[in-house]
C-alpha cells in the first residue's frame, strides 16, 4: 500500500509545478521565417506576439508574412500588437486598418502598446505631448474600436501609464495586461506593482533584444 506521505509528496509537487511553471515566448518587430519559428519552438518558446502597426502611423508590412510563417510552423499561440501614432490622430482608423490588413490570418489578441517613443529620431512627431485627458480620449476610442474587432489587451509599464494616462485612469483594466520589467532579466511576476486598475499581469516582457535562431526578439513569460 502506498503511504499517505508519498501520496502527499506527489500531490504537493504536482500542484507546486502547475502553479510555478509559466510559458516562454517572444515578441518580434521584424520578419520571422517558418524555419526560424520551428527553431524557436525547439528552443522552448511556445507563443509569439508580432508587431502589426508602427508608432509612425504605418502598418508593419512584415506582419502578414510573419503570421503566415508562424502558422505554417505550427506556432498556434500568436498575437499581434499595435504601437499607435498619437500625433497622427484618428485612433479608430489605426485599429481598423491594422485589423483589415490581417484578414483571414490566425491570431488571438490585439495588444495596444502604450509607451513613449523618445528614442525615435523624429520624436517631435510621435510621442504623447498633450494633456492626460486628451491621451485618455485617444486611448478610449482606440480601445473601444479594438474590442469590437478582436480580443484586446494592453501593453504598458507602470511608469509610462502614469506619465501618459495617469495612474488613476482605469479604462483598460477589463482586459489582460502585458508589462515590461527588465531587472536581472527575471521572468517571474514577483516585481509587478499594481497600476491603472490592474491587480495582476498576464504577460511579462523580461529580456529585451535577444538574438535567438537568427532573429532579434524580446523574451516574455505568460501565466
Amino acid at each position: 500500500m502506498i503511504s499517505s506521505v508519498i501520496i502527499f509528496k506527489v500531490l504537493f509537487c504536482h500542484l507546486a509545478y502547475s502553479a510555478c511553471v509559466k510559458r516562454k515566448g517572444v515578441d518580434v518587430s521584424t520578419i520571422v521565417s517558418k524555419s526560424q519559428f520551428e527553431c524557436l519552438k525547439k528552443e522552448g518558446y511556445s507563443f509569439a506576439i508580432v508587431r502589426a502597426h508602427r508608432s509612425t502611423g504605418e502598418l508593419d508590412e512584415s506582419a502578414r508574412g510573419t503570421l503566415e510563417n508562424a502558422q505554417a510552423a505550427g506556432m498556434s499561440d500568436v498575437d499581434v500588437y499595435l504601437f499607435p501614432c498619437y500625433c497622427c490622430g484618428n485612433p479608430a482608423e489605426q485599429v481598423s486598418k491594422t485589423v483589415n490588413s490581417l484578414k483571414n490570418l490566425h491570431y488571438r489578441t490585439l495588444w495596444l502598446d502604450i509607451e513613449d517613443n523618445r528614442t525615435s529620431p523624429n520624436i517631435s512627431e510621435w510621442y504623447w505631448p498633450d494633456s492626460k485627458e486628451e491621451h485618455q480620449e485617444f486611448f478610449k476610442t482606440m480601445f473601444d474600436t479594438a474590442k469590437i474587432h478582436k480580443d484586446t489587451g494592453v501593453y504598458a509599464s507602470k511608469y509610462y501609464w502614469e506619465e501618459i494616462m495617469g495612474n488613476d485612469y482605469e479604462e483598460g483594466k477589463s482586459v489582460p495586461l502585458w508589462y515590461p520589467r527588465y531587472k536581472n532579466n527575471d521572468p517571474s511576476f514577483d516585481d509587478f506593482e499594481k497600476f491603472g486598475g490592474w491587480e495582476e499581469a498576464t504577460i511579462k516582457q523580461y529580456h529585451p533584444n535577444v538574438m535567438v535562431c537568427g532573429v532579434n526578439v524580446n523574451e516574455n513569460t505568460k501565466r
